[in-house]
């Protein structure tokens, strides 16, 4: 997979075959936030077997935080996502639910969506927005990408990977930075 970053600045101007100074730089960030912000994250990169241009980190407060809801065998939490995207230094913000099953048979979750952006109504979770940003502009010069600028229409010529993604055409800034496919 021949994938072509956006950015001018290590790692992401190194363009090498594969994305793994990125994710190894982006792991560093994550690790930061936890032990900085005291949370918990889960990671999804890739689906599966296929190509992600991001990694979808799904942050919750180590104590307290909201409350998980039941829904028949499963437990459900709100927790704080965040897009970094593996082309450039963009990251977006917005707030998602994962369900695990009490008796470990599985679980699901969101997907990441342009409709998610820069929409966090858990007020356990509102707090974690600034305190975040601080960290990833001033320590890591990470650049918040929000939903009025994600959702600018880009020619549809530009994103051709249509075998998986997470919306359909037209497409707009977000399919550009946030997309998958196998």
């Amino acid at each position: 997979m021949d994938v072509r970053t956006i950015c001018d600045r290590p790692p992401w101007n190194l363009n090498a075959t594969d994305d793994r100074e990125v994710v190894h730089f982006y792991k560093a960030v994550i690790e930061t936030l936890n032990a900085r912000l005291h949370l918990k994250c889960e990671i999804e990169h890739g689906y599966g077997s296929g190509y992600a241009s991001y990694i979808d980190a799904w942050f919750y407060p180590a104590k307290g935080g909201s409350p998980a809801r039941r829904y028949g065998d499963s437990e459900c939490r709100e927790g704080l996502v965040i897009l970094f995207s593996i082309l450039s230094d963009y990251y977006a913000i917005g707030q998602g639910e994962r369900c695990k099953s009490v008796s470990g048979s599985g679980g699901s979750h969101y997907l990441p969506d342009l409709m998610m952006i820069d929409k966090v109504t858990d007020p356990h979770l509102q707090y974690l927005v600034p305190k975040i940003e601080k960290v990833l502009d001033q320590e890591f010069c990470l650049k918040r990408i929000g939903a009025t600028t994600l959702s600018e229409s880009i020619p549809s010529h530009l994103r051709h990977h249509d075998t998986t993604n997470l919306s359909n055409p037209p497409y707009h800034v977000f399919d550009a930075l946030f997309y998958w496919y196998d």
